[in-house]
């Protein structure tokens, strides 16, 4: 049998080959998606026009398979990659898109589905009241920063931005108990770095030092935005690296974080609160809005000892300039059009996208995030 399957493809790889149109100089050449050829195979499961041809397959088979797609298809400037499952999700958003646009223009009942989500885009892709509000939306919660005047203040303020998804200083949460998946467990994991891993705050390449530079500059403009001079903006920013460089010392490794048994310690309060003595967790996990919590998995015991030293040690400045700053990280994708392209166009730069996502695609995933069910 595996003689047969070995002809089998043998003699496919041959037939493939003798489909392709010969170049200019009598050689095969990759076949254009739209060709005749190209459409009939597809039909049958098999585009001819994601062969390469010109690679034999024993020389490298992923490229003779699918160099011919590749070439094809090259990264949108919008995409740090690029591939049929990529294709699809972006197929699947334009039709998305046309659902969301299409119900704006129908009077719907309110409170049903389509009025939720499509005003949910509307509000979105709506540049000009958006700009109109400014930081309107969130100057409660700028109040709340700027009235910080110790740590039991600093621990209200930072339940209120984790209850709105933002991230400071660890993720506080519940899941399934590892040991035991028939009960919930609360779980504190380490977190509260705007860089996506610890290592971009210590590595010493290019890479890191650029991406550094441009987080420093992201974190600045974003206070800019929000009123700040260019002085207060650039200082501001600076604390916001201080505490997120000694955040990143005390964080384990992606690495070390792959062992799932050496992150996992299910802990009484009083032993989760004895890593944290000045953060009160049983006040902490009321306004997070979370029933009694009596045992803990603290992942990552060491991070939370380090957040205790960096409360302690850290100015009450530093720490508000933080907070306020993953504030604003959380809320820019849907505030005024130059908070929501400053996002954009940092993580572009963070990805390698040549440049951001628009608009609409960014509206259009917003409502598929929050919204899911409504679409």
């Amino acid at each position: 049998m595996t003689a047969l399957r070995l002809l089998g493809l043998l003699a496919a790889t041959v037939l493939l080959c003798a489909s392709f149109p010969a170049g200019a100089s009598g050689g095969v050449t990759i076949m254009a998606q739209n060709a005749p050829a190209a459409a009939a195979s597809a039909a049958r499961g098999l585009s001819l026009a994601n062969v390469d041809p010109t690679c034999k397959p024993c020389a490298d088979f992923a490229r003779y398979a699918m160099g011919g797609w590749q070439a094809n298809n090259p990264i949108p400037p919008s995409e740090s990659r690029w591939s049929m499952l990529d294709q699809l999700r972006e197929s699947n958003l334009l039709q998305l898109r046309e659902i969301l646009e299409g119900v704006q223009r129908e009077p719907w009942p309110h409170g049903s589905a389509a009025q939720k989500a499509g005003d949910y885009y509307a509000s979105c892709t709506n540049v000009r009241e958006r700009d109109a509000a400014g930081t309107a939306p969130i100057a409660v919660y700028l109040t709340g920063i700027r009235e910080i005047r110790d740590l039991a203040d600093l621990r209200l303020e930072t339940a209120v931005l984790q209850n709105l998804g933002g991230h400071a200083f660890f993720f506080a949460g519940s899941e399934g108990d590892p040991r035991d998946e028939q009960r919930t467990i609360a779980v504190i994991v380490q977190g509260g770095l705007g860089l996506p891993d610890r290592e971009f705050y210590f590595a010493s390449d290019a890479r890191a030092a650029q991406i550094r530079e441009l987080y420093a500059a992201h974190v600045a403009r974003y206070f800019a935005l929000a009123g700040d001079d260019a002085a207060s903006a650039a200082a501001a920013a600076r604390q916001v690296l201080t505490v997120e460089n000694a955040l990143a010392r005390v964080s384990r490794t992606r690495a070390e974080r792959r062992d799932r048994l050496a992150n996992y310690h299910k802990l009484s309060l009083a032993e989760t609160q004895a890593l944290i003595p000045s953060w009160d967790l049983t006040t902490f996990f009321r306004d997070r809005m979370a029933p009694r919590v009596d045992v803990v998995d603290v992942e990552q015991p060491d991070y939370l000892r380090g957040v205790e030293y960096v409360l302690r040690t850290s100015p009450l400045a530093d720490l508000r300039a933080y907070l306020r700053y993953h504030l604003l990280e959380r809320a820019a994708p849907v505030l005024s059009f130059p908070f929501a392209e400053e996002a954009a166009a940092f993580d572009a730069a963070l990805t390698g996208r040549r440049e951001p996502s628009p608009l609409w695609r960014r509206c259009v995933k917003a409502v598929d995030t929050d919204l899911g069910d409504a679409l």
